[in-house]
């Protein structure tokens, strides 16, 4: 989850789907967009 707090509202991303690489990183397969607890947007990552 990534947050971002400011003076008009909360924006948050959340990731679902992870998966660790062969590179030891971790990559998803979706994301959720929110804007003040109202899901904005979503897309597929991978």
């Amino acid at each position: 989850m990534k947050k971002n707090v400011s003076k008009s509202g909360t924006k948050l991303k959340w990731f679902y789907g992870g998966r660790t690489t062969r590179q030891r990183t971790t990559t998803y397969k979706h994301e959720v967009k929110l804007e003040n607890d109202m899901v904005v947007g979503w897309k597929v990552i991978e």
